[in-house]
């Protein structure tokens, strides 16, 4: 009835097979600013949904605001703080720190997170990390790593239960992607963003940009800019200096969200495309 791309090159050949059949198409964008095949697509697409307002302006045809596909399960308030807590047999008088490795550019990132954690400045028995390392052998690394500087930490490969990690957590360290953007609004978590330098159109720095200067919920940290010891110094300045910067953060994303308004993006594929079998 109808074909849904995501974006991405992988989606190009079967976009352009419905659009030859006479299949409708509709498109979905995450990012700030749109890859390259929605930007070619969108033009033939029923309806494009996008998550970013600037991404709207590089998109023609008709456009929708919608929200960013989230897993089963994650979605704020579907576990309390304390019971993440205890799954990760970590301190509820502590403030915790998610850092999320990923799978792009995880060496540089993991190395540059546990030198600034492994050097922090403040009261180490005040801290302490989820770390989600991307991969085994990066787990070990930075598990060593932790030790050694007496820092209390989970340190995991991967997170099948990333609703626990999220309601966890006072902060969050990671990468910029829409997925990993969406999830931290969605449990309305502060950040610090460090986009990754290769991606696409530079579209991890656009989306790291709107959550600075737009939702006021986070900071943009280029990699190429920021060292162990600055991080370590923002860290502190979050955690310990002034910790009502938080506060601040976590009250920007959810006056953010309160002035959103998105649809479904399920519900707007039913309303576009009648599928058979399927109401609206």
């Amino acid at each position: 009835d109808v074909i849904v791309g995501f974006g991405s090159y992988h989606s190009l050949p079967p976009l352009l097979a419905a659009k030859i059949q006479k299949i409708p198409i509709i498109l979905h964008e995450g990012n700030a600013f749109p890859g390259k095949v929605n930007r070619f697509l969108a033009k033939y697409a029923q309806v494009t949904g996008f998550c970013f307002p600037e991404a709207e302006k590089y998109l023609k045809g008709k456009t929708k605001r919608v929200e960013m596909p989230l897993r089963e399960g994650i979605y704020n308030g579907v576990v309390s703080k304390a019971d993440s807590l205890a799954f990760y047999d970590l301190d509820p008088q502590r403030k915790t720190i998610l850092v999320v490795g990923g799978s792009q550019g995880a060496l540089s990132l993991n190395k540059l997170i546990v030198e600034a954690i492994s050097n922090y400045q403040g009261k180490k028995d005040c801290i302490q990390i989820i770390h989600l390392a991307g991969t085994e052998n990066e787990k070990n690394k930075a598990e060593k790593a932790y030790h050694s500087a007496h820092i209390m930490a989970c340190v995991k490969s991967f997170e099948n239960c990333m609703e626990k990690a999220w309601s966890a957590v006072d902060l969050v360290i990671s990468r910029s992607g829409a997925g990993a953007i969406a999830e931290a609004l969605e449990f309305e978590v502060p950040s610090i963003l460090i986009p990754y330098p290769f991606a696409a159109d530079k579209h991890q720095t656009k989306n790291a940009l709107h959550i600075e200067n737009v939702v006021k919920g986070g900071l943009c940290c280029d990699e190429s800019n920021v060292s162990p010891r600055l991080l370590s110094e923002l860290i502190l300045d979050l955690l310990e200096r002034d910790p009502s910067k938080l506060n601040i953060m976590r009250n920007a994303i959810q006056e953010y969200k309160s002035k959103i308004v998105q649809t479904n993006m399920c519900s707007l594929i039913t309303e576009i495309i009648p599928l058979r079998g399927v109401s609206s």
